[in-house]
């Protein structure tokens, strides 16, 4: 009977010491708390400016189940940055008051003060808790620079990468046109008429033409790809053959156009030595990437990790 209410006293401890934790943490990570406070004060700035980024309400039920998976990665986030920052301290990695300060006398130098101060009204912060953030920020970019240092890449490496992300070299089709941009569908008639008698394009578009931005040009839109025009006049001017071809009258948002082919590119790839030195930094980056990943993933495994936040994923266990 004694070993039994001893026993029940001992499980109503451990969930009150429980129950402790998870009022003042959403996370304890080998032992350090992750606080609740400065947790949902995060949340919050974020929440704040997703709502108003898709001007949405906080009680529209699509934007809170978003707002959950967005929560449950901010958690992650932490977790990992607590990770980082602690392996770092093992390895003695810091940043000096003098690093912290050259770094935001070169922002507050960049866009003066008031707008310094402005930026971190709006985010809800202190100078002083913006330095910390900017401390940890560095302390793990250090931390990432030890553990990529010794990344090396061979010419056989870089070649492959290019063998097998072709589309990331090369070039796409581009053309060069003019136009002439009329109000009205009458005017683009009379200016079709125009031309057809054999007026230069270039004439015309210089004497009627509203594009204030091509009309001096003579309407000359220089090289442009696809996705770049709005998709009516994309179509159209995409769709002329020979050099010198003119469009029927085409209709966008912005009136009725003539469009005239001055010159196509056709797409290319660019050569192994031009995009050489492309290939090498973005399979560096790629490589980086990969073993700073792997190195959190392993750091990961290797905590005693805590979390008192209920996520989508354990939600969904349940």
């Amino acid at each position: 009977m004694k070993k039994a209410v001893l026993l029940t006293a001992g499980v109503a401890i451990l969930l009150f010491a429980s129950c402790n934790k998870a009022k003042k943490y959403v996370a304890v990570v080998n032992g350090q708390g992750i606080p609740r406070e400065k947790f949902e004060k995060f949340y919050s700035r974020v929440e704040a400016y997703y709502s108003q980024m898709l001007q949405t309400s906080p009680d529209d039920p699509r934007f809170q189940n978003m707002m959950a998976q967005v929560r449950s990665q901010i958690l992650q986030n932490m977790i990992i940055q607590t990770l980082l920052l602690q392996d770092a301290k093992s390895k003695k990695i810091e940043v000096s008051q003098q690093e912290i300060d050259s770094h935001i006398s070169a922002i507050k130098n960049k866009y003066g003060e008031q707008v310094f101060q402005s930026a971190l009204q709006q985010q809800g912060i202190t100078e002083e808790e913006y330095r910390k953030d900017l401390s940890d920020q560095m302390i793990i970019s250090k931390l990432r620079d030890d553990i990529t240092k010794n990344i090396t890449i061979t010419d056989e490496e870089v070649k492959n990468y290019y063998e097998t992300h072709k589309d990331q070299f090369s070039n796409p089709e581009t053309i060069r046109a003019r136009h002439i941009l009329v109000k009205s569908m009458d005017e683009a008639k009379k200016v079709k008429e125009r031309l057809k008698k054999g007026e230069d394009f270039a004439k015309v578009a210089r004497e009627v033409s509203v594009d204030t931005g091509t009309k001096d040009l003579g309407g000359d839109l220089g090289y442009f790809s696809r996705g770049k025009m709005a998709k009516p006049f994309e179509d159209a001017a995409f769709a002329l053959k020979k050099k010198g071809d003119i469009s029927d009258i085409v209709q966008t948002e912005f009136g009725f156009h003539i469009i005239k082919l001055e010159d196509r590119k056709p797409a290319e790839v660019l050569s192994f030595e031009s995009a050489k030195e492309k290939a090498q930094n973005l399979l560096k980056k790629e490589k980086e990437e990969k073993a700073f990943g792997d190195y959190i993933e392993n750091l990961k495994n290797n905590a005693k990790i805590e979390t008192f936040e209920e996520t989508p994923e354990t939600t969904a266990e349940e």
